[in-house]
């Protein structure tokens, strides 16, 4: 199995109704299996911690829709048993955002 833990912290940025998200992030993943050979069924298991960012923008489709890609850039710099030797990850995706209400705030009273 596989366990993968993020720890993301987002930054968004407005613009024209839009909004671009950055957000870097820590990673840990935790993995375990077996494999098999001549000499029988091994278990073997790993720890792996990387670093990274993800980059995104978040289009404005209606009032409470967005459509967001997303691109995600990991860099491992730490694993049990040896050094993770420059390995990284690249991950896509598309997020659906549904619901709630942006609104632009009010306007602060004028006084008389």
């Amino acid at each position: 199995g596989l366990l993968t833990v993020q720890l993301p912290v987002l930054v968004g940025v407005n613009f024209s109704g839009h909004q671009l998200m950055i957000g870097p992030k820590l990673v840990g993943h935790v993995g375990s299996g077996e494999a098999a050979s001549g000499l029988g069924v091994s278990t073997n298991a790993g720890q792996l911690v990387g670093v990274g960012s993800s980059l995104g923008v978040a289009f404005k489709l209606g009032e409470e829709f967005r459509l967001m890609p997303e691109i995600t850039y990991v860099r491992y710099v730490w694993a049990n048993g040896g050094d993770p030797a420059g390995a990284f990850f690249i991950q896509g995706g598309l997020n659906v955002l549904f619901g709630g209400r942006y609104e632009t705030p009010a306007k602060p009273l004028e006084e008389s």
